[in-house]
């Protein structure tokens, strides 16, 4: 496991798919005392610190010249103590995981929390699990301003759909292809008030500032809520071929190009 955090703040691991009966282990960055620590947590209230659960796991830890805190930890599949989660190689896995970067000491992570399925291979690789909709997190981009858009598709609804959660007073821009050349975009605003923000859809010919494209408009449909930290989260969804001029067809099970600025 190999998280980066800044030098406040912490990133907790749940083995399983809710804090019901789950081993966690919790990435605390503060200085020369960050630290690894286990807990063990029977339900959606403050774990317990779970001391035998320490020895499953080996870390370390190293300061980047950006002043953040990276940590290094191994662990064995299954660690033969009570309580501990035993990895299955090759099987589809939810697995649970919640962040604060303002404190790292354990405290309520609010809406800092997501759950995303993946599937450890036996190969060595880590793929994710099919998305099962708006809640997966499998193409997570994290920003440098402390925001993150991600984009997945949902069977059910047979649509795909883009979760961007930035501070206010910023944007992030997504673009349906591999340059701005010819290429569909949308862009996330996000002002003081949710009732202030947009989302508003472009075109882009070439390298430079994109044109309002309003046909496009009718191909999104958008919630936009007030986050933590003075955040606004938007989630937008999108036919995989809006039937409009300019629009792009998304073809699934394809290898995609896709940009983004922010």
């Amino acid at each position: 496991m190999e998280i980066t955090l800044p030098d406040v703040g912490y990133q907790g691991w749940g083995w399983g798919p809710s804090m019901t009966n789950t081993e966690l282990v919790v990435f605390s960055a503060e200085g020369a005392s960050s630290a690894v620590t286990t807990y063990y947590s029977t339900g959606d209230t403050m774990p317990t610190l779970k001391p035998s659960l320490q020895t499953c796991y080996t870390w370390n830890y190293r300061t980047l010249s950006s002043g953040e805190i990276h940590f290094t930890a191994t662990r064995p599949l299954d660690c033969g103590i009570p309580n501990s989660y035993v990895v299955k190689l090759d099987t589809e896995l939810t697995l649970i995981t919640a962040y604060q970067s303002t404190t790292q000491a354990i405290a309520y992570h609010d809406n800092n929390r997501f759950s995303f399925p993946k599937t450890l291979g036996s190969d060595g690789t880590c793929t994710p699990a099919p998305a099962p909709g708006p809640e997966s997190q499998d193409c997570l981009t994290s920003l440098s301003d402390g925001g993150s858009i991600n984009v997945n598709y949902d069977p059910v609804g047979d649509l795909m759909v883009m979760n961007a959660t930035i501070p206010q007073n910023s944007y992030v821009g997504w673009g349906w292809g591999a340059s701005m050349k010819n290429t569909e975009m949308v862009i996330f605003q996000a002002s003081t008030t949710t009732t202030a923000s947009t989302v508003t859809t472009y075109y882009s010919t070439s390298e430079t500032t994109p044109g309002l494209q309003p046909d496009l408009q009718s191909c999104y449909s958008t919630t936009i809520s007030s986050a933590d930290n003075n955040m606004i989260q938007f989630i937008t969804t999108r036919p995989l071929d809006c039937g409009v001029a300019n629009n792009y067809v998304v073809k699934l099970d394809s290898e995609l190009d896709l940009i983004s600025a922010w």
